[in-house]
């Protein structure tokens, strides 16, 4: 049997939470807070970020504002939730932000899974 692979968009602004790049997420509401998107990209971030909501469990240690540091990876085999953050990059990527994906088959020491994605501590040379 193959081993899970973990799949990251990512920018390259560290965070100074988890000294990791930042996701995609945070470069979307940069570029987004920046006033420079269409209409029509503003509309399909919200919508792409409706779905993420509405289908992807947001793990529990977002709500005491991520204490331990840890950083998200989408499971190889979430492939809605990989087209749809791939289509998040292209938007930012327009704006000039680079986002780079990034896959690795283990990115640190899991604290959360679901069906979508885990949550690691990183390892240091993971990025």
């Amino acid at each position: 049997m193959a081993e899970e692979t973990f799949v990251r968009l990512q920018w390259l602004q560290v965070s100074p939470r988890t000294g990791q790049p930042q996701g995609v997420f945070a470069a979307v509401s940069i570029v987004e807070r920046s006033g420079i998107l269409t209409e029509t990209e503003t509309r399909r971030l919200a919508e792409i970020r409706d779905w993420f909501e509405e289908n992807v469990p947001n793990p529990p240690f977002y709500e005491n504002g991520n204490p331990e540091g840890a950083v998200t990876w989408f499971k190889s085999t979430a492939q809605q939730c990989l087209t749809l953050a791939r289509e998040m990059a292209d938007i930012v990527r327009a704006h000039g932000v680079e986002v780079h994906e990034v896959s690795h088959g283990a990115p640190g020491r899991v604290i959360y899974e679901d069906a979508f994605q885990v949550a690691v501590l990183p390892q240091p040379e993971v990025r």
